[in-house]
């Protein structure tokens, strides 16, 4: 069972070296590694293969699965696509389109999956081309261009604003195209909830407030981070023995089972 990040903090050591996700991938691409556990459970014929997949929720009430091994049919809704991953934790990208606009890019940048990273990292050129494309095209949605009441938006940097749930859900979805399949965030995926507690003014008590935050950010040039803004709306399969990855739509209620 596992559980998604509920918070982080400032100064989380994002770029030090982390030898894989969760600490079961191999280093070395693939090759050979003693002391990674799966490649031991395998060796021991304690499962069939050193592959692995899993799905996780975004809070830590909802939990997740993962299964070594190989795959739980239950935890999918349909087949695996896959695409290759030749040198993981890297993929190639094929193009970004919001809703089905693909975006024009200069370069497709690389793209790595890291299912510890609880945002969309982009690089500037990325940012800059959603920015453009959402403000030209998605104006009337709230905050998402400056007005003369609310001259900040979700594009300015740590800035939260209240919204209605069907307003969340009235923003466009964000698309990568891989090669071999197409993944994609909603905006109550990349639309990052956060509270703010009740405070006291004067005599008076205010409720707290539940606020959103862009989860997309720039953490400046080289390759996209894909992280669980995308990946919780997925059953995910790391084949290390054939080189790929596997992407099929999450059964969230199995997957989110906590006894099944």
């Amino acid at each position: 069972l596992m559980g998604g990040i509920n918070n982080q903090t400032k100064n989380f050591e994002q770029f030090h070296e982390i030898h894989g996700i969760i600490g079961v991938w191999p280093r070395g691409n693939f090759g050979p590694h003693k002391k990674d556990p799966i490649r031991l459970l395998a060796a021991d014929n304690k499962i069939p293969n050193p592959t692995f997949a899993m799905c996780f929720g975004t809070t830590l009430a909802q939990g997740g699965r993962m299964t070594l091994g190989g795959v739980d049919p239950k935890l999918a809704l349909a087949p695996f696509k896959y695409i290759p991953c030749e040198k993981f934790p890297f993929v190639s990208m094929d193009g970004l389109l919001v809703d089905n606009k693909r975006i024009p890019l200069k370069v497709l940048p690389g793209i790595g999956l890291d299912s510890g990273t609880n945002i969309f990292l982009v690089n500037p050129e990325v940012l800059n081309a959603l920015k453009t494309t959402f403000q030209r095209d998605y104006c009337h949605l709230p905050h998402v261009c400056p007005t003369a009441g609310h001259p900040k938006t979700f594009w300015d940097l740590d800035q939260c604003f209240p919204l209605e749930d069907k307003q969340v859900a009235a923003f466009p979805p964000i698309r990568l195209a891989l090669k071999g399949t197409t993944i994609s965030m909603h905006g109550s995926n990349y639309l990052i909830p956060k509270y703010t507690p009740p405070r006291r003014v004067g005599n008076k008590g205010e409720q707290g407030r539940k606020m959103y935050c862009l989860g997309i950010k720039s953490t400046g040039p080289g390759i996209l981070t894909v992280g669980d803004t995308f990946m919780t709306n997925y059953y995910i399969h790391y084949d290390t023995v054939n080189k790929r990855v596997g992407w099929a739509p999450v059964n969230k209620t199995a997957c989110f089972a906590k006894n099944a």
